[in-house]
């Protein structure tokens, strides 16, 4: 039985798509019964995974920062982190260590965002100094690890003009989606009639749910908003998950901010009966790797908005409304439609299902598998 090694820091945040991303092929792999997995982090708070996941206690900061004793250390990484068998070494994490491996290595890149839109970063949590180390780290993973995986075709062509590399050695893996779960009433989920009291939401709404990161456009998601006729925004209010003062002036300036929820962080049992409890769900970005939470309010029966920009149309496919990032006429319109038009409704909403259902995690966890059987015979 081959033996992978697996990096999970990231698995400590399943409820974003990256983290959800590591959790579900970790889990997954593990359900083929094909590997024996070894399973490492460098933090306390990771995700409960079917199998053990050891602390590592040698300092991360020491072995993935470029440091002058790097080019000379006698010990590789496995040996640094307890791990002396592993035919495979995956990172989930758009970072690998920068120190000689034992055996084969995988390394994720999601998408190009420090490098496509860094001023966008830096208006949010990125400083000049941690940008410029966050863009090193992709392209050292670009060039030293064995096999580079992504999550769309819009990434794999990114990465392959942005690095060098041939498009045809990035394999892609698609995120998933548990349309069941979304679908319907899951064990261990907060009914609906409880998670509306638990916001208090209103009966009709229209829906975001993501953070409020600059590059995920949602101060223009309530401009467009505040375009729609006063009788809808009257009985249709728009719900914002998580908040920050930028959102709250454009909401002041644009006169909503009576009719702007914000409902602050989301328990992650509680995201699938919100999304069904929404007349219509918008999401807006203008850069993603893939964009799983329209796929979610898709297979909830949600009728969707996005944005035309990067993955997000290749996601989609023709089960969502799709406009421009900027065309604040165009997203009051859309809206309308999704909220007024009862037979175009009715159809985006089956349109949508049938294009979440074409992604699921069980697939997922087969194309990677495939990936590493693949390099271990190389």
């Amino acid at each position: 039985m081959k033996r992978l090694h697996m990096c999970l820091d990231l698995a400590a945040h399943p409820q974003v798509g990256g983290g959800q991303f590591a959790w579900q092929i970790a889990c997954g792999l593990w359900r083929l019964g094909r590997y024996e997995i070894d399973g490492i982090a460098h933090r306390e708070d990771v995700h409960t995974l079917p199998f053990k996941v050891r602390r590592g206690f040698f300092p991360k900061r020491y072995f993935y920062n470029r440091q002058p004793w790097h080019g000379f250390c006698p010990f590789t990484y496995n040996t640094l982190v307890g791990d002396f068998r592993s035919d495979v070494s995956m990172f989930f994490t758009n970072t690998m260590p920068i120190l000689r491996m034992r055996g084969k290595t995988i390394a994720m890149i999601y998408d190009l965002i420090p490098f496509r839109v860094p001023e966008l970063l830096l208006r949010d949590r990125y400083t000049k100094e941690s940008l410029a180390a966050y863009c090193r780290q992709h392209e050292y993973l670009a060039h030293h690890a064995d096999k580079v995986v992504t999550i769309s075709e819009y990434s794999r062509k990114e990465i392959a003009k942005e690095f060098g590399l041939r498009e045809d050695n990035i394999p892609v893996v698609p995120c998933g989606v548990n349309a069941a779960r979304f679908a319907s009433l899951a064990e261990g989920d907060r009914p609906e009639a409880e998670v509306k009291a638990k916001y208090g939401l209103p009966d009709r709404f229209i829906l975001y749910f993501g953070t409020t990161a600059t590059y995920k456009n949602v101060a223009n998601l309530i401009r467009g908003y505040a375009r729609l006729p006063d009788t809808i925004r009257r009985n249709t209010p728009l719900v914002v998950t998580h908040v920050n003062d930028e959102l709250r002036r454009v909401a002041g300036e644009e006169g909503v901010s009576s009719q702007v929820k914000f409902l602050g962080y989301v328990d992650e049992v509680d995201k699938p009966s919100l999304y069904r409890l929404a007349s219509a769900y918008g999401f807006l970005s203008r850069i993603e790797g893939f964009g799983l939470t329209p796929l979610e309010a898709m297979s909830a029966g949600v009728p969707t908005l996005v944005s035309n920009c990067t993955t997000l149309p290749e996601v989609v496919g023709d089960g969502a409304l799709v406009v421009g990032p900027d065309d604040l006429d165009g997203i009051a319109v859309g809206f309308e439609r999704l909220l007024e038009d009862g037979a175009f409704r009715d159809e985006l909403v089956e349109k949508g299902r049938r294009r979440a259902a074409q992604f699921t995690w069980e697939e997922a966890v087969l194309k990677m598998a495939e990936v590493i059987d693949n390099l271990i015979r190389d």
